[in-house]
């Protein structure tokens, strides 16, 4: 009675198998998506700002010769067409072309040209005339591509501050300026007049963010599904395979025991007999020596007889 219950309290459920492997697994599955996700954004962001160069530098290229003929010529119409086009495209969000003095020729939005009175300088927040007229202070005929602060209610960084800081860190650690300048000097007569300038939201690589965020939330209920299956499995694997291996032991130990109470019993049975058989034998030995020496005196004595016999005769 005593070993069934020994033996009942044995076969329980290896629950501490199962969490230890559910953590292992686990964490295995957060540093492949961890992986999966920093290389996937680096990749994907560097391809993004490479894309937006190839295609903004040459735009800027362009737009920079129709804003010096146009200048030259006073009709603005083509460039005017030219930059509501690519806004419409999505392309850029704001266009504009810019005397030295910060005189604004043409804008993509009338209405903030309302509002900045025909001059940037009127909004220095928004507008950093030192980074804009940099081709021109800098006498340099090349586009230049910068990342620039796009103060725009509209335009917000999707990400909370302390997500956005673990981005920064790793990721990408220009993600807290929303969008780019592209700003290329237009000279006239081999002098730099002014400016022709673009402003790009990043929201192509916060939407890229956002999407890789989604997609690594899902990945990451189908690894933990996965994952509680496996320990789930191996840990009945082993619960039957060590409840075989207790039945098992079991037998062995019911087993020796029963040897144990049976082995002296049939020890003392088996020499008793022996002990007996023993006895027989010895006595039927002794019975047998006693039988020949009678048969030997008796044989002597006839013999002795005849002879006695056959001289009175």
């Amino acid at each position: 009675m005593k070993t069934k219950k020994k033996i009942k309290k044995r076969r329980v459920v290896p629950v501490g198998i199962f969490f230890i492997l559910l953590i292992i697994l686990g964490l295995f599955s957060a540093a492949v998506l961890s992986g999966y996700f920093y290389f996937e954004a680096k990749s994907r962001i560097s391809d993004i700002e490479k894309a937006a160069r190839d295609y903004l530098i040459p735009l800027a290229e362009a737009s920079a010769n129709l804003a010096e003929l146009s200048y030259k010529n006073k009709n603005y119409f083509k460039l005017k067409q030219l930059f509501r086009e690519k806004i419409e495209e999505e392309i850029i969000d704001e266009a504009f072309f810019v005397l030295s003095d910060g005189k604004i020729i043409i804008h993509s939005d009338r209405e903030v040209e309302k509002d900045l009175k025909g001059n940037i300088a009127t909004d220095e927040f928004a507008y950093n005339v030192d980074l804009i007229m940099l081709p021109v202070w800098s006498k340099t005929d090349n586009v230049q591509f910068m990342d620039y602060h796009i103060y725009d209610n509209d335009l917000k960084i999707p990400f909370r501050k302390d997500v956005t800081q673990l981005l920064k860190q790793y990721i990408y650690n220009k993600v807290d300026v929303p969008g780019w300048l592209v700003t290329r000097a237009v000279f006239h007569k081999e002098q730099g007049i002014g400016c022709v300038s673009f402003l790009v939201s990043k929201d192509r690589i916060y939407k890229f963010l956002l999407e890789l965020f989604n997609n690594i939330l899902n990945l990451s209920y189908i690894f933990a599904g996965i994952s509680l299956g496996i320990s789930f499995f191996i840990s009945v694997v082993i619960f039957f395979r060590y409840s075989s291996l207790s039945k098992r032991r079991a037998g062995e130990i019911v087993e020796h025991e029963i040897e144990s109470i049976i082995a002296p019993v049939y020890s003392m049975r088996k020499n008793g007999m022996n002990g007996r058989l023993k006895e027989a034998i010895k006595i039927k030995s002794t019975f047998n020596c006693k039988i020949n020496n009678s048969d030997k005196s008796i044989i002597k004595d006839a013999v002795a007889v005849t002879d006695k016999k056959r001289k009175i005769v």
